[in-house]
C-alpha cells in the first residue's frame, strides 16, 4: 500500500500521513475543517477534490464518469503507400452528430523521401478542422503528424451528416495512419 503526505495549507503543523491518493481523491480521506489540500494531485482535482490553484472551477464528478463510461467509437484508415484515402463516419440519424474525441494522425516510410511540398489533410462537416504537414521522411522513420484529445468532444457542423477527414497522396513509399474516437450524441 502506498504512503502519502498532504499539508493542509492553512496548518502550521507536521505533515499528517495519508494511506494513498486514491482515498484523497474519493473523499475518504480529508483535510482538516477549514484547509485546503496543498498537493499536486492531478486525479482528485479532476474528480473536484482539489482546486488547482487560482482556479475556481472544478470538474464536475457526474462529467468524468459519463465520459468514461461513454464508450467512444473508432475508425481506422491505412491506405498503401503514396495513396491517399477518405476516413468517412456514416451519417448518425435524425438529431444526431459526431464528437471527435481524438485524432492521431502519422505515416510511416519504407525509404527516404526528400520532399519539399505541404499536404494538406482536409475535412467535411468539422467546420475549420484541417491540417498541413510537410512531406519529408527518413527511411524506416515514422512521423506523427497530428494528435489531438477533446475530452468532451469536438462537434460536427450538421446533424445527420457524414464527417470525412481526406488525406493526400503522402509520396512514394510513405504510408499513412489514421485513427479517429468519436461518439454520437444531440
Amino acid at each position: 500500500m502506498a504512503v502519502g503526505l498532504f499539508l493542509p495549507s492553512s496548518s502550521p503543523g507536521p505533515p499528517v500521513d495519508v494511506v494513498d491518493r486514491a482515498a484523497r481523491a474519493l473523499g475518504l480521506v480529508g483535510p482538516a475543517a477549514g484547509s485546503t489540500w496543498d498537493v499536486s494531485d492531478r486525479a482528485a482535482r479532476l474528480l473536484g477534490r482539489i482546486t488547482a490553484p487560482g482556479a475556481g472551477d472544478v470538474a464536475d464528478l457526474a462529467t468524468i464518469v459519463g465520459l468514461l463510461a461513454r464508450g467512444d467509437s473508432s475508425a481506422i484508415l491505412q491506405p498503401a503507400a503514396n495513396t491517399g484515402g477518405t476516413l468517412t463516419l456514416s451519417a448518425p440519424g435524425a438529431g444526431l452528430r459526431h464528437y471527435l474525441t481524438s485524432v492521431h494522425l502519422m505515416r510511416g516510410a519504407t525509404a527516404a523521401l526528400a520532399g519539399s511540398a505541404t499536404l494538406s489533410i482536409t475535412t467535411t462537416n468539422l467546420g475549420a478542422l484541417g491540417w498541413r504537414v510537410g512531406n519529408a521522411m527518413a527511411a524506416g522513420g515514422t512521423q506523427p503528424d497530428v494528435s489531438l484529445v477533446w475530452p468532451q468532444g469536438y462537434k460536427s457542423a450538421a446533424q445527420n451528416t457524414a464527417s470525412t477527414i481526406v488525406l493526400p497522396a503522402p509520396g512514394l513509399a510513405v504510408l499513412w495512419s489514421l485513427l479517429v474516437t468519436y461518439f454520437v450524441a444531440a
